[in-house]
């Protein structure tokens, strides 16, 4: 798709020479900086998530001691969440929404980014099965566009001085970021619009390679001086063995009648979202109280689902199979019910974790090599909830290791493209 905007290199007056040569530096550091701003507060926002859940379900259970203590915690997180989205109307939006408004708007702004993040961290804390990628693409998509802004404002700001020197070149650029805060509360004065321009394709691969390698600098700063925070696990390949491809056709299936239980889950959630949206108060706090008692039966089926990949991994040997199949089905349905209820997240680290751990219930039944059944499982339920073979690969091998790619291909291309049941559509 063609960008109509103006060139910002179009604009104004064209500097030559050291001034020309110190815009550019400029804009590079200044790209590069803000990258690692990014990069370092989507660190913190992390580590905030993860200090929060630490305490809520390790901290504060060790000081009271009581069985029943989710019960209390659940529903008043539930409460809490749905009064703050009641007041702010600030929840995070999903991620075909966040790409749907950088698409027709060019950029994607927060207009109330404390309650946003608030209600991103809030729902994670008190246990809900919902993952953080929904709210943080929202979060990281305000920065993203917070650095495009200002870097057009920066090169608009260079263009339009009538004073063409070093110095002012270097200030109209490295002011540009903090104008943009500004800007974004007040409209000012005979400035242009940056999003009514856009660069050269060449400058912009520049600066958004900048940027991209500031924000990777920023990650690696805060996890050096706050250490390593989690992420989904990396599983070994399988041992091929022609004996096993039987069973494979056992776990497609598994794995693709899970994505229609998901299919039918999110049609009830949208039932259950029409009404939440009028009592928002009430549904969050009732989906408290079935996350509380889901936690005293199954605990796993709470949280995002990456930390319990890796408990699930080195567990599941001591867990019965009925333990492990149940746990997968309720996970199933309970993470598409949260984000109705308003407990706002992401599906992708939820829906990884259902099809491992039913990977692993359906070995434990099977007796058929572990990671080759969670391999097959998981790959065709990503594929029957995303419909999308190609995002469904690309997302499991964030798990799973190039050798297991041909089975991940078959089983992500026979969930997704198996039609759905009328009902789940």
């Amino acid at each position: 798709m063609n960008d109509s905007r103006p060139l910002v290199g179009e604009y104004g007056a064209s500097p030559e020479g050291a001034p020309r040569i110190a815009g550019i530096c400029a804009l590079i550091a200044v790209s590069l900086v803000m990258g690692l701003v990014v990069g370092v507060l989507v660190s913190l926002l992390l580590r905030v998530m993860n200090i929060g859940v630490t305490f809520m379900w390790d901290t504060l259970p060790r000081a009271v001691g009581a069985w029943w203590l989710p019960l209390l915690v659940c529903p008043a997180g539930g409460a809490l969440i749905g009064y703050v989205s009641k007041r702010t109307h600030a929840a995070p939006q999903e991620l075909s929404e966040v790409f749907a408004r950088v698409k027709s708007e060019g950029g994607y702004t927060l207009e109330r980014p404390f309650a946003t993040v608030a209600l991103f961290l809030l729902p994670l804390m008190f246990g809900g099965s919902i993952g953080p990628e929904a709210g943080l693409t929202g979060i990281i998509a305000a920065l993203v566009t917070w650095i495009g802004d200002s870097l057009r404002r920066a090169g608009l700001g260079a263009k339009s001085l009538a004073d063409v020197t070093v110095s002012a070149t270097l200030t109209a650029v490295f002011g540009a970021p903090f104008a943009g805060i500004v800007a974004a509360r007040e409209a000012m004065s005979g400035e242009p619009n940056p999003r009514l321009f856009t660069f050269r394709r060449v400058v912009k691969v520049v600066l958004y390679v900048a940027a991209a390698g500031g924000a990777f600098l920023g990650l690696w700063l805060a996890s050096l001086m706050l250490g390593q925070m989690g992420g989904l696990p990396r599983f070994d390949s399988f041992a091929f063995d022609v004996a096993q491809l039987p069973w494979a056709l056992l776990f497609v299936v598994v794995g693709y009648a899970l994505g229609v239980e998901s299919h039918l889950a999110t049609r009830l959630a949208h039932r259950v979202g029409a009404h939440a949206e009028e009592r928002p108060v009430l549904f969050a706090a009732l989906c408290g109280l079935v996350l509380g008692a889901l936690y005293l039966v199954l605990p796993l089926t709470l949280f995002s689902g990456e930390e319990q990949c890796r408990e699930i991994a080195q567990t599941w040997v001591g867990l019965p199979a009925c333990v492990l199949a149940a746990t997968a089905v309720l996970k199933c349905a309970a993470t598409p019910l949260c984000i109705g209820a308003g407990w706002r997240g992401g599906t992708i680290f939820p829906n990884i974790f259902t099809g491992v751990v039913a990977g692993f219930a359906l070995a434990a039944l099977t007796g058929v090599d572990p990671l080759f059944a969670v391999t097959a499982t998981a790959s065709a339920f990503i594929g029957a909830t995303t419909r999308k073979p190609l995002l469904a690969v690309c997302l499991l091998l964030l798990c799973f290791p190039l050798q297991s790619l041909p089975l991940v291909v078959v089983a992500a291309l026979l969930g997704a493209k198996i039609p759905l049941p009328l009902r789940a559509e």
